[in-house]
Order: structure tokens, then C-alpha cells, then sequence
């Protein structure tokens, strides 16, 4: 025992001593460890350029083994040296940035894919290889000749091998393999030889049997392993000769980077993490706020918006991304060496390149393409915001790829400072691109787009400074204080330049010739006279029009003009537009609303920033792609934009603006006899969208100017015709308007103007004498009536050519008569323009006349087609007008070639005064015959240039074919070009009627009018106008027939296609004289297979299918449509826009399939309407050229999902996903249709109970947006749709007394609208006798179910049509229910029922069920319960039972057969009352009950009571 425990107390002494021994083992082994971790890191960092990672590495290598020994001096010295390195190369590139290598590609030490000790051999040997070893061979070593064996030191077996076939396939050696080895020297010294044991002996033993001199040896060897990380392996070659010896070996290292564990994976999940980060700022900007304050089901709809700005970002951030790489590596050549100084030119250079080339570049080439997209929103300050956030961070992306990789991690933190910094910078950089694509005047808005994109510039260069040197938190954080205040000093000088023009605006003026005189108040009063009576007769009620006429210099303008500043000072708005006199094929569509409003809407043309960044970026994506010799078209198609703004959209653009400045606006139009017929169509557009706003009619008055000259004729509407038409405007209004004068010539006092003129500005002084000799000259000539109309501008012309004729001459006392004067010696009207005339006495004769014909042509002119008009050398006509710019009668314009306009530089308003003073100078105010040879040479030159447009005309929007159209119309006598003009005329009449611009189409016939030639086509087209109005009357379509059946239609004549193009929508009688024929249809195919232009053959080719190919005949009619649809498919697939005209054509077909399956009882045809609807309508929204079909596809999806698939629930869902849940911007007129047409679906009712609060807030939405398109008061179906949509929501909240106060009015509306005999004022009495019923007068109910019975039997009686007998049917059975339920009138309820089968068709429809059950009712309620039975069993199979709704009415009949059947059969009652009773107890069934069936099932519960005892 004793000698145990000695041995016990033994081991335990000796016990830390062996544990101190072993770690001082392990220490001294790892410091070996390091220390060789260390050479080779050194080894490597030089071999890299000083590469301060493997430095740094190295350096923590050096404190790991001084935290083991302090004072090893291995390591101090070692990190001496490694500071000095770093010390030395601290101002490098490669030191200064901080993943430099990543740059010029990946690192080509770095392994992803292999193993990183192969990766490291393969450099090794790879230098071997080409290494020259001078004692063996004069070339690389790879290529010698020569016997050798391969031996290693340390290496693997399986590295080994890989090094074997590498050796062996590369180099001309014969290789000894070791099975020969072994044969020659025996087993046991092939291995150590190969293990490395390379002896004299053994070689020499090798070399003997082989019989050779020499013998090559290659050597491998592992160095060194870090981290599990980085390899470093060696290779080496020498040769043993038999008479020397081995000779010096020649070595290589090779090394590797291990980075197999980056995967594509990972650095998807940073960019996916990437685009939720933004998506959820950009989320958080937009969306939180409503929808937390609209929304029932928040968490949802939260979800389902997140989603959709995850879908944004996700469009905009790919391109981004590959493109930047791109640019970094296409920028590599620029690339400073690593070991240069950060300050020298080319690094500088390299990183303001950089810079450009990897943010800048990337998102310009990304707005072209997203701008392609058509996004909802994008052409919006927050749009361009998001858009640059997104792809300014995707730039940066591939920096956090370089970093990943290096690091392999992947810094989340960073990612979230970088969206704040490139938001930031995005938002400074689309304010810039946002005022820029403004079209304006606005010089302010152009330097401080300027200025906000040398700051982001500037902002990305201090950003790619600071992230390049070191991406960290702290380095993100200086970017963020260094760009924050670029940013915000951008936004206070955009304050400052805002100020600075607004300041400007206010100061500035318009120099006109002749404004330097002064107003001459004793004339009129401004102030009295138009501002007073504009403001006493405004009224709270009732829109103001005053109309303000005289002639031609009277002073209306220059009384606008001073009266414009007392308006303003009583803070009024004042808006001012005029038309112009001259307008050319340049003209701007509704110049004098664009002049009047362009400040409100802060443009200077209708147009949107969609075209512009096409063309914009398109030009830089060509350009850029020019540079470096790319081609664009594998990925850059040619793209067509609508640019078309419809002109009701422009209206409701100008009228929000107005209402939101909510104050007392004035607008002045001035110059209506100029006006063009496109904007005369907008004027009376406008004053009646005007008229429609409960704030603007009774805040502003339209002032109207306009000549009164009883002599000449202009283009525009005479003084009598404007009071006509803007009357007429209130026949279709329940807002009435005032229609006053506001100044006529006789509110202007001309006499002893010259006395007032001389004595208010001493500039015109004249003296004493003179003065009253003048002054009574022109008294007179008032009174005698010597001129027409004697006015201020007159009388300033008459002065003006005195004082050049020397009549009047200048004395310091002021001007005096030379000679007398009298009345009858008064230059007539064109004999005053004294001071262009003496210019033009200067010119040649011929020159004279071709001035005179620039005149008649317009305000701008093309010098080539006018010299080519008078056979004259182009050169000498561009000498002669240079002339005219310098007498300050042209401008030059300078950025169209030869294009020159009349007008003196910076004077507006000059070139109607110069053009004027031409004409007088000719005597030529009205055309004569030789100016009208003038135009017409000239317009035939135009066309003739024009050739193209013809020959491609669908590459044309539809503007510039009407400009082609204008120049044709003066050229229709000549058969060529009024074929010409048919041919634009019909294309034109397509596309309007295509895209539903009735309003447009109005405007070309106002135009087309004082074309006498066209008076047949005027009326066809008239026909087709009022017939594109979904709100024409249908029962007048026999009324314009019978005058144009009248008409001889040729078979190829314009008149004879516009017929038939006319009538293809419309249902037409096959004998009527104008109807469509066989023969038609023939003609019609020719001319739809042999057009050209995609849009009209498409859109032709679908009306058509539906006019030859009938439905209701059968399934081969539906099989041959859908053949001849498929047919039109294949002939417009190589037309550029044929994705789009392939969704006509699917869109047609679709239609044809839901006529044909919506009745389906299979799965399958359910499923295909279901996934056809959905696909469609998703390919709609895609393109935003087919917005105008948005509200048709709605409809089918909505009736797809409650029609076909009777699927209510996912119709509210998709409801609220498509059209609740969505950005306010895109809730127009289309969205309102969409949403009522859905409103008046079954699905209704649900979706009110559901979501009553939400309902509410839609419906009055859609009701602030339809009111401004049409007079609440008048009958239009948008308007009848809706009011049964409100009805119905009041009747779902129990509200009926609102309910029928709105039906009662809307029935109003339509009696005195419309009649009686038609299907609105039916449905409107069968509205009123439904409220009647809930509200239990059953008096009142019978009434209106009477008066809608009637409407019907009448029509019935004159067209006997299917469709109404079963209506008939249906209002049949409604007012047997009243007479049943109400009235206890068992004698009515049964006649009316019965009349309700009778008039139904006994088909396998619903309807017909459901009057079998109807009679079924009667004969229960007249106690004939057999035929109740009978009635109601037969009902059963119509009924079916796949929703709720259907489960439910399936259950009430049941009841009803239940409750007859009790006097019957008791035992089948009783079955059938238990099984159907619990039905109701469903929590999703009894949502359904009404009172009626409430009290029916308390008597079938009595019944089975009664049964069960």
C-alpha cells in the first residue's frame, strides 16, 4: 500500500513537467509554422506587386509568434521589413485602392473551381516549362529532347499523378515511368528514388541500363499550406550527366488562392438582399401611409404592394449591374501600374473614367431600356428617384462581389449605407434629368439640371474615392457628410434660380413695333370696362363667357394687356393664348392652349417625357455603341411610342391644375377667326369640361376675341357662328353659362385720338397746329365714314408713313405738317405699311415675288422646295434670303436646313406684322388666283418629298399624316393627289376609331368641311363618328342610313370603303341598300390581304372576321373565324409592331372562345378561359399602346371569373390586387369604366359587405373622376352604369331611401334624355321597383315594374328579337313576386308568372329555371300544390351548385318543394326540409338571407315540426 501511494505522489510531481514539455513542444512547432507562413507570404506579396493583403497577412503571422516569444528575433525583424514595405508602397495604386487587382479581372492566382494545389502546380510547372536551361538546350526547357524521370520531396500520390500527365502531355521529354524504373533498378529503389532520394549511384545505376549520358530530373514539392487557404509548391529541373554530374538546378513556385467556397449562390442572395433593401425604402416613401389608411385586410395589401415595388426594382437593376462590369474591365487598358503613384495623370485619369464609365454610363444605358418598359409611375420625380437609386447601387454591386470574394464575407452593414448614399445621389441626379426633359422655357430649370449633374458627378467621384480605398463603415460615413451638403446646396440654388426667373418673368416684357406707344386711356377704360363688368357679373352658379369683338387694330389686345395687371393685383389667374394668322406643316397641336397654360403645366408641348428619353437615349446607346463598334441591333429595336394625348386627357390635365390653385382665374383667348378646326374642337371641348367643374364655373371667366370685319374671311368662325356654337354647348349641359359682350367697336372712342396721343408722351408731340389739323382729319374721316373702321393701329401706320414721306417732320417743338391734309387723302388699309414696304422696294422683281409667295405659304418655309416652285438655282435663293435675315424680315432657322421663318430676332409677334405688310404691299389680303398656283406648286413639291411616308405610312403617328393632310387638301381637284388624300384620310379614320379618339376625329371633320369635293365623305364620316361613341343612340342608326343609302358607292371608292368600315361593328339588315353584302365581304378581304400598314390590316381583319363569321350559326362559323384569325397571325408576323397586333388578334379570338365555353360544365374549357383572360391581361398592362382596351380586357377577365368560373371570391381579390390596391396615378377614366363595370357584377354585393368603408371611398372616387368627363345630369352609359352601381351599394348598406332618391333621378335623366322605349329606362324602373319592394310598398313597386313591362311590350311588338322576349320573360316574373309577396294577389301573381315561362326559351340556361321556379311559387301561393310540385322539380336541374350563391338558391327552391311536398308526400317533405334547412345554418350561406326567405323558412320549419311529431 505504501509503495502505491509513493508511486502516486511520483506522477503526480512529475505531472507538469510533461505538460509543460509538450507545450512548449506545440509552441515551438508553431513558430516554425508561422515563421515558414511568413517566407511564404513574403514570397508571394512580391511576386504581387507588394500586394498588401498577403503583407498584412504575413504581419499578423509575425505577432502571432511574438505573443509566443517576445523576443524573437525572426519575427521583429521580419516586421521590420514588412513595415518598411508597406511604408514604401503607401502611396501606390495598389496601396491607395483598395481591391486594385480585382479591376483588370479576377486574380489569376485565385482557384474557384479545382483544387487550389492543382491551380498552384500548374503555374509552377507552367513557368518550368517555358524557363530556358542553357546546359541542356537553347529554348525552353518543355521543348528539349532529352530522357527524364519525375521525382518529389512532398506531394501527394494523387498530385503527383496530375503532375506526371501534365509533364509528360506538355514537354517533348520521354518521361520515365516508374513501372520501367522498377524493371531497370529493382522495387525498393524506384520508390526512394521517386520519394525524393535522388543519389549518385542510383542515377548512374539508371543511366548504365538505359545507355545514357545524360538523364533529365523534374522535382516537385509542397512548400507551404496557410489556412487551409493558400498553396505554395515548388518545381524543379537540373540533368545528371555520367561524366559531371548532377548540374544546378533551375526552379519555379507557383501559388493559389483558394476560393472554392464562393458560389454563384451567394452572390445571388446579395442580389436579392440588395433589391429588397431598396424596395423596402422605396416602399416605405410611397405606399405605407394608404395603404395603412384604405385597407381592411392591411397586412395583405401591405405584402401585395411591397411586391410590386420588389418588381420595379427588379426590372431595374440587371443591366445595371452587367454593364458596369463591362465598363470596369473596358476601362482595364486605362489602368495605372500597381506600383504608381496615387497623385500621377493616369491614375487620376483612371479614376474619373472609372467613375463615368461604372456608375454613369451603366444607368444612362439602363433608361433607355426601362423607359422602353412603359412602367406605371416611372415618368415621375419619385419614379426617376427609385429608378436612379436602384441603378446607381447596382453599379456598386460588382465592388461587393470583389469584396466577397477577397474577404468572403459579404458586409451587410455596407450595403445599407450604400442605398442611402446612392439615394442621395439618385435623388440629385433625377431632379437634374426630371427639369431637363421639362419642356420650358425655363432657363433656370436648364442650369439647375446642369449644376445638380456636375454635383453628382462630383458626389460619385468623392464617393468612388473614398469606397475604393477602403470599403468601410467609416469611409461610407465621409461619403455620406461629404455628399449630403452637395445635395443640399444643389436645393437651395434651385431655390435661388427659381427666385431669380420667377423675379425675371415678372420684370420682362414682349417688344413689339409700334409698343413703345403709349395706351391712350381716353379711348377706354380697361378698368370699367372689362374688369369691373367681369367681376360684377360673375356668378357662384354659372360659368362666365364673354366675347370681345372689333377690328383688326382696334385695341382689344392692348386693353387685355392693361387690364391683365388689375386682375393680378385682386389675385386673379390670368391665362393667355391667341391664334395664329400663318400656320405651317410645323403648326403645334392646340397652340393657343398650350401658349395660355405651359406655365401651369410647366411644358412647352403636349407631349410626354417618354419620347423625349427615346429619343434621347437612344441616340447615346447609338452613339456609345458606335465607339466601340458595336451592334445595337440584336438588342436595340426600332420602338414606337403613342404619343398621342387625347384631347378630353388635356382638359382634365389643365382643369386639375386650375382647381388646385384654387383661385378666381380669368382665361383669354384671342384671335378666334385665326383659329385652327382642331383647337376650335378643344375650345368648345373645354368650355363644357369647364362648365362641368362645380369650383371653375363659378370662379372664371373666358374671355373670347375676335375680329368683326364684315368684308374679308377667315379661318375661323365668324362673331355669329362663335355665339351659335358656344350656345349650342349648353343644349347638352345641366350647367347653364353666361354668353355676354364684353367690348364691341362701339366701346371704343377714337375721336381726338391724335389730340390725346400728343399731348400724353412727349415722343409724340406734335406741334400745336398740326395737331389740330390732324386731329380733325381723322375726326372726320370717323364721321364720314371714309375708311371701314378707323383705329389706333391705323392711325399710328398713317403717322409713321408721313413721317417717312416727310409730311410730318421732326422739330425740337415736335413734329409739323409740311403740306396739307384732308379726309379724302387717307391711304387705304394696305397703303399704310410705309416701313416694310420701303424695305421691299429695295429687292428685285423676281425677288419680290418669290417673298410674296413665302407669304402665301406660311409663317416657315423650305428654301429648297421654293426655289425648285420658281425654277430658280437653290444658291441664289439662299443669297437673296440672307439678305432678307438682315433686313430683319427672316430669321434663319437654324437647326433645320434651310428652313426660314418670317420675324425679327427676339420680337415676338413680328412675323405676323411683316407678313401682313407683304401681303399689302401686293394688295394680296385675300387670295387670288396666281397666289393659289403659288400654293398649290408648292404643296405638290412638299408631297412630292414626302413619297415615303405613303410607301411606309404605319412608321408615321398619326399628327404627321394630318400635316400631309392638310398640304393634300388644297390639291383635291387633281384625281392623283385626291386619291392620295382618300388614302390618308381612310388610314386616319381607322386609327382614330381604333385608339377611341372620338373627339379627334370631330376636329378632322370640322376640318374636312370647306372641301366640297369630300361633302359624301363628310357624311359617311359623320356616320362612323357618332357611331364610335359608346354613348350615340343606337335607334337613330335607320335615321342616318336613309340618307346615305341615297349615295352611289363605287367598288373602290373611298366613299364605298368608309361604308363598309363604318358598318362592320354595327348590326345591319342584309337587304338594306347600305348594309354589307357578300360581295363586301369579298371586296373586303382583297383590301385587308393588300394592306400594308399593320395596325389597319389587324384591326380590319378582326371587325371583319366578326361580320363574316357569325357566331349564333354554329360551331363551323366559330371554326372558321378562329382559322381566318389565325391566317391574319401569320401574314402581319414580320411587322414591327406585331407583338402587339398578335394581342388583337388573340384578344378576338379569346372573345370568340368565351361566347363559345363561358356555359361549360368542363374543367378544362373553365381552365382555359381562366388562364387565356389572365395571360391577356397581364400582356395588355405590358404595353402601354393597347391602354385604351384596358377597360375590355377587365371585362372579360371579371365575367371569365363570376360568369364562367362563378368564382366570386377571386374575383374581389383580383379586383382589389388590379384596380383598388394600385398608384392614384393611374386612376383615370379607363380605371373608373373598369371599376363600375365590375361594381355592376354579382361579385358586387360580396365585395360591399366585405369591404363597405372601401367600397364607398372607390365609388367616390370613380365619381369625382367621371364628373369631370361628363355633365352628371345628362344620360351617357358611363354615367348609368355607375349610378346602378351606387344604387346597388346603398341597397347592400340597407340605405334605400339614398338608393332610390339617386334611381328616381337617374330615371329623370334618361326619360328626358332618351324616351321611354328603350332597355335604360326599363332597367332604371326595375332599380326603383326593387327599392319599392324592400322598402315593402308594393303599390309603388307594381307601378314601375308596369312601366318597364310596357317599354319592353312595346318594343317587342316592332322588332320581335329574341334577347327581349326573354327580358320580357324576366320582368314577368319579377312583378309576379311583388304581386305575391306584397300584394297578396294570387290571381296576378300566377298570370305573370306564367307569362314568365311562356316568354323564356326551354333551354338548359339558369333563366329558364328560374321561371319554372317562379311558377312553382305562384301555384304553391294559389294552394295548388301539385303543379308546385311539378313546377319546381323540373326547376331543380337548372339549378346549379357550385358557389355559395348557388348552394343557396338551390336550398330556398328545395324549401319551396319541400313545403308543397308536405301536402303530398309527408315522408319526402320531411327528407327534404331536413336536409335543406341546416344549409342555412352556414356561416357562408346565411350572409345570403333575405327577409322574404327568412320567413319562408320559419314556415318549413313549422312543417317539419309538425312532420316530426
Amino acid at each position: 500500500m505504501l509503495k502505491l501511494i509513493n508511486i502516486i505522489l511520483l506522477v503526480i510531481t512529475l505531472l507538469p513537467i510533461n505538460l509543460n514539455s509538450q507545450s512548449i513542444n506545440s509552441d515551438s512547432l508553431n513558430v516554425e509554422k508561422y515563421k515558414r507562413h511568413i517566407s511564404s507570404l513574403d514570397y508571394i506579396s512580391r511576386q504581387t506587386d507588394s500586394n498588401p493583403f498577403f503583407l498584412n497577412l504575413a504581419n499578423e503571422y509575425c505577432d502571432s509568434i511574438l505573443n509566443i516569444d517576445t523576443d524573437n528575433v525572426y519575427a521583429i525583424n521580419f516586421k521590420n521589413k514588412i513595415n518598411l514595405t508597406l511604408a514604401t508602397c503607401d502611396q501606390n495604386m495598389n496601396h491607395k485602392v483598395e481591391l486594385f487587382p480585382f479591376f483588370n479581372g479576377f486574380p489569376s492566382y485565385m482557384g474557384f473551381a479545382d483544387d487550389p494545389i492543382e491551380y498552384a502546380y500548374d503555374d509552377a510547372i507552367n513557368k518550368l516549362f517555358e524557363s530556358k536551361y542553357i546546359k541542356l538546350h537553347n529554348g525552353p526547357i518543355k521543348d528539349a529532347n532529352i530522357t527524364s524521370i519525375i521525382v518529389r520531396d512532398n506531394c501527394d500520390d494523387e498530385m503527383f499523378e496530375i503532375v506526371n500527365q501534365i509533364i509528360i502531355k506538355n514537354t517533348n521529354h520521354y518521361v520515365l515511368p516508374p513501372h520501367e524504373i522498377e524493371q531497370l533498378i529493382g522495387t525498393e529503389k524506384t520508390i526512394n528514388l521517386i520519394n525524393g532520394a535522388v543519389t549518385n549511384d542510383i542515377v548512374v545505376e539508371l543511366s548504365n541500363k538505359l545507355e545514357l549520358d545524360r538523364l533529365g530530373i523534374f522535382r516537385v514539392n509542397d512548400l507551404d499550406v496557410i489556412n487551409n487557404k493558400i498553396w505554395l509548391v515548388n518545381s524543379e529541373f537540373y540533368t545528371f550527366y555520367k561524366n559531371q554530374g548532377f548540374s544546378e538546378p533551375i526552379f519555379t513556385r507557383g501559388y493559389n488562392f483558394d476560393k472554392r467556397n464562393i458560389s454563384a449562390i451567394q452572390i445571388l442572395i446579395m442580389f436579392l438582399q440588395s433589391v429588397l433593401f431598396i424596395a423596402f425604402i422605396s416602399f416605405l416613401n410611397q405606399n405605407l401611409k394608404r395603404s395603412i389608411s384604405s385597407s381592411n385586410n392591411k397586412f395583405k395589401d401591405l405584402l401585395l404592394l411591397y411586391y410590386k415595388k420588389v418588381k420595379f426594382i427588379l426590372k431595374c437593376f440587371p443591366i445595371p449591374v452587367i454593364f458596369s462590369f463591362i465598363m470596369i474591365y473596358s476601362l482595364s487598358y486605362l489602368m495605372p501600374n500597381p506600383e504608381d503613384h496615387y497623385l500621377e495623370f493616369s491614375a487620376k485619369l483612371w479614376v474619373l473614367f472609372l467613375t463615368i464609365g461604372m456608375s454613369f454610363v451603366p444607368t444612362i444605358i439602363n433608361l433607355y431600356f426601362i423607359n422602353r418598359l412603359d412602367l406605371d409611375g416611372f415618368h415621375t420625380i419619385k419614379g426617376y428617384r427609385y429608378f436612379a437609386n436602384t441603378s446607381l447601387y447596382a453599379t456598386y454591386f460588382p465592388l461587393f462581389v470583389f469584396y466577397l470574394i477577397q474577404y468572403e464575407t459579404s458586409f451587410n452593414l455596407a450595403h445599407l449605407f450604400l442605398i442611402v448614399i446612392t439615394l442621395i445621389v439618385g435623388d440629385l441626379l433625377a431632379k437634374s434629368y426630371f427639369q431637363y426633359s421639362a419642356i420650358t422655357k425655363n432657363s433656370s430649370l436648364k442650369v439647375q439640371s446642369f449644376i445638380g449633374l456636375i454635383f453628382g458627378i462630383i458626389s460619385l467621384l468623392i464617393f468612388n474615392i473614398l469606397i475604393l480605398s477602403n470599403l468601410s463603415i467609416e469611409n461610407l460615413l465621409w461619403s455620406i457628410l461629404f455628399i449630403s451638403p452637395i445635395s443640399i446646396i444643389h436645393y437651395f440654388i434651385g431655390l435661388l434660380l427659381n427666385k431669380k426667373y420667377e423675379l425675371d418673368i415678372k420684370s420682362s416684357s414682349e417688344q413689339h413695333l409700334l409698343s413703345e406707344i403709349p395706351f391712350i386711356k381716353s379711348v377706354i377704360d380697361p378698368e370699367m370696362s372689362i374688369y369691373e363688368k367681369v367681376n360684377s357679373s360673375m356668378s357662384n352658379k354659372e360659368l362666365n363667357v364673354m366675347i370681345l369683338s372689333g377690328p383688326s387694330g382696334i385695341g382689344k389686345t392692348r386693353s387685355l394687356i392693361e387690364v391683365k395687371s388689375k386682375f393680378e393685383s385682386k389675385d386673379w389667374e390670368w391665362f393667355y393664348g391667341d391664334c395664329d394668322e400663318l400656320q405651317g406643316e410645323t403648326a403645334i397641336s392646340f397652340e393657343p392652349f398650350l401658349e395660355a397654360f405651359k406655365r401651369l403645366l410647366k411644358i412647352d408641348e403636349f407631349t410626354n417625357r417618354g419620347e423625349q428619353m427615346e429619343s434621347t437615349m437612344g441616340s447615346a446607346v447609338n452613339m456609345g455603341a458606335a465607339i466601340v463598334d458595336v451592334d445595337t441591333s440584336a438588342f436595340v429595336k426600332d420602338y414606337k411610342r403613342d404619343g398621342s394625348q387625347k384631347m378630353t386627357e388635356v382638359c382634365i390635365e389643365i382643369i386639375d391644375e386650375l382647381e388646385k390653385r384654387n383661385k378666381k382665374t380669368i382665361f383669354v383667348m384671342e384671335d378666334l377667326h385665326w383659329i385652327d378646326p382642331e383647337s376650335y374642337s378643344f375650345l368648345k371641348l373645354f368650355v363644357q369640361m369647364i362648365n362641368r367643374n362645380a369650383f371653375l364655373r363659378g370662379n372664371m371667366c373666358i374671355i373670347l376675341s375676335i375680329r368683326n370685319d364684315s368684308k374679308l374671311s377667315y379661318r375661323g368662325p365668324s362673331i355669329d357662328q362663335l355665339k351659335n356654337d358656344i350656345s349650342s354647348l349648353q343644349e347638352s349641359s345641366s350647367f347653364t353659362f353666361r354668353i355676354e359682350t364684353l367690348l364691341g367697336v362701339e366701346s371704343f372712342n377714337l375721336f381726338d385720338f391724335v389730340k390725346s396721343l400728343s399731348t400724353q408722351d412727349n415722343k409724340f408731340k406734335i406741334q400745336n397746329n398740326s395737331m389740330v389739323n390732324i386731329n380733325d382729319v381723322f375726326n372726320q374721316a370717323i364721321d364720314e365714314y371714309v375708311v371701314e373702321y378707323i383705329t389706333p393701329l391705323y392711325i399710328t401706320k398713317v403717322l409713321e408713313k408721313w413721317i417717312d414721306d416727310k409730311i410730318l417732320i421732326y422739330t425740337p417743338e415736335g413734329y409739323k405738317l409740311t403740306t396739307t391734309i384732308s379726309s379724302q387723302e387717307l391711304p387705304n388699309e394696305t397703303g399704310v405699311d410705309s416701313y416694310y414696304h420701303n424695305i421691299i422696294d429695295k429687292y428685285d422683281d423676281k425677288w419680290k415675288r418669290l417673298l410674296e409667295s413665302a407669304a402665301i405659304i406660311g409663317n416657315k418655309f423650305n428654301a429648297d422646295i421654293l426655289a425648285s416652285v420658281w425654277n430658280y438655282e437653290l444658291l441664289d435663293v439662299l443669297s437673296f434670303l440672307e439678305n432678307a435675315v438682315e433686313d430683319k424680315l427672316l430669321i434663319d432657322v437654324s437647326n433645320e436646313d434651310n428652313i426660314y421663318k418670317f420675324g425679327e430676332k427676339d420680337k415676338v409677334g413680328s412675323g405676323k406684322r411683316i407678313v401682313s405688310s407683304i401681303k399689302s404691299y401686293f394688295y394680296s389680303y385675300e387670295m387670288d388666283d396666281s397666289e393659289k398656283q403659288i400654293t398649290i406648286e408648292y404643296n405638290k413639291r412638299y408631297i412630292s418629298l414626302q413619297s415615303h411616308i405613303f410607301e411606309n405610312s404605319a412608321e408615321y403617328s398619326t399628327e404627321e399624316l394630318l400635316n400631309i393632310l392638310r398640304r393634300l387638301c388644297s390639291l383635291l381637284m387633281n384625281e392623283d393627289y385626291k386619291k392620295k388624300a382618300e388614302y390618308l384620310i381612310f388610314e386616319i379614320v381607322v386609327r382614330l376609331v381604333y385608339s377611341r379618339e372620338v373627339d379627334k376625329l370631330s376636329s378632322i371633320i370640322s376640318f374636312l368641311k370647306k372641301y366640297s369635293v369630300l361633302d359624301e365623305v363628310l357624311k359617311v364620316l359623320e356616320y362612323i363618328r357618332y357611331f364610335s361613341d359608346e354613348d350615340s343612340n343606337q335607334d337613330l342608326q335607320k335615321e342616318y342610313e336613309s340618307e346615305l343609302e341615297k349615295f352611289i358607292y363605287e367598288k373602290d371608292s373611298i366613299l364605298n370603303h368608309l361604308r363598309m368600315f363604318s358598318l362592320l361593328p354595327l348590326e345591319t339588315k342584309p337587304f338594306d341598300n347600305f348594309a354589307i353584302k357578300k360581295s363586301d365581304l369579298v371586296l373586303l378581304d382583297t383590301i385587308i390581304n393588300n394592306y400594308s400598314n399593320g395596325l389597319v390590316k389587324t384591326y380590319l381583319g378582326v371587325l371583319y372576321s366578326k361580320k363574316k363569321f357569325i357566331e349564333s350559326e354554329g360551331d363551323k362559323a366559330v371554326e372558321s373565324k378562329l382559322s381566318y384569325l389565325k391566317n391574319l397571325t401569320i401574314q402581319i408576323s414580320n411587322h414591327p409592331d406585331n407583338v402587339l397586333y398578335k394581342l388583337l388578334i388573340e384578344f378576338e379570338i379569346f372573345k370568340t372562345n368565351y361566347y363559345l365555353l363561358r356555359s361549360s360544365e368542363k374543367d378544362v374549357d373553365q381552365s382555359l378561359l381562366d388562364e387565356k383572360s389572365k395571360e391577356l391581361l397581364v400582356n395588355f398592362k405590358n404595353h402601354s399602346q393597347l391602354s385604351h382596351l384596358m377597360t375590355d380586357i377587365y371585362y372579360y377577365r371579371f365575367r371569365v371569373l363570376i360568369v364562367a368560373l362563378r368564382d366570386y371570391e377571386k374575383s374581389i381579390v383580383e379586383f382589389r390586387e388590379q384596380l383598388v390596391l394600385v398608384e392614384n396615378k393611374s386612376k383615370n377614366l379607363s380605371w373608373a369604366k373598369s371599376v363600375v363595370d365590375f361594381l355592376n357584377h354579382w361579385s358586387a354585393e360580396n365585395y360591399y359587405k366585405q369591404y363597405p368603408e372601401e367600397a364607398l371611398e372607390i365609388i367616390n372616387l370613380c365619381q369625382k373622376i367621371i364628373y369631370k368627363y361628363i355633365d352628371p345630369n345628362s344620360f351617357t352609359r358611363i354615367n348609368d352604369t355607375f349610378t346602378v352601381a351606387k344604387i346597388q351599394y346603398f341597397n347592400s348598406i340597407k340605405d334605400f331611401n339614398s338608393a332610390l332618391k339617386i334611381a328616381l333621378n337617374m330615371n329623370s335623366i334618361i326619360e328626358n334624355s332618351i324616351g321611354k322605349e328603350n332597355v335604360y329606362f326599363e332597367s332604371s324602373c326595375t332599380d326603383i321597383e326593387d327599392i319599392y319592394e324592400e322598402l315593402e310598398n308594393g303599390e309603388l313597386a307594381i307601378e314601375w315594374s308596369l312601366k318597364a313591362i310596357v317599354s319592353k311590350e312595346s318594343r317587342y311588338k316592332k322588332d320581335k328579337q329574341p334577347n327581349l322576349k326573354k327580358q320580357l320573360g324576366t320582368a314577368y316574373n319579377n312583378i309576379s313576386h311583388v304581386y305575391r309577396n306584397l300584394m297578396n294577389d294570387s290571381e296576378n301573381c300566377l298570370k305573370y308568372a306564367k307569362l314568365g315561362l311562356e316568354f323564356k326559351e326551354a333551354d338548359s340556361s339558369n333563366s329558364y329555371g328560374i321561371s319554372l321556379y317562379m311558377l312553382g311559387r305562384a301555384y304553391d301561393f294559389n294552394k295548388q300544390y301539385k303543379e308546385a310540385v311539378e313546377n319546381y322539380t323540373s326547376a331543380n336541374k337548372f339549378f346549379p351548385s357550385k358557389t355559395n350563391k348557388d348552394i343557396y338558391q338551390k336550398a330556398v327552391l328545395n324549401i319551396n318543394l319541400g313545403i308543397s311536398l308536405s301536402f303530398i308526400d309527408k315522408d319526402k317533405s320531411k327528407k327534404l326540409l331536413i336536409e335543406n334547412l341546416s344549409i342555412f345554418k352556414k356561416k357562408d350561406i346565411s350572409e345570403y338571407i333575405s327577409t322574404a326567405i327568412k320567413n319562408r323558412i320559419k314556415e318549413a320549419e313549422a312543417i317539419l315540426k309538425t312532420l316530426s311529431k
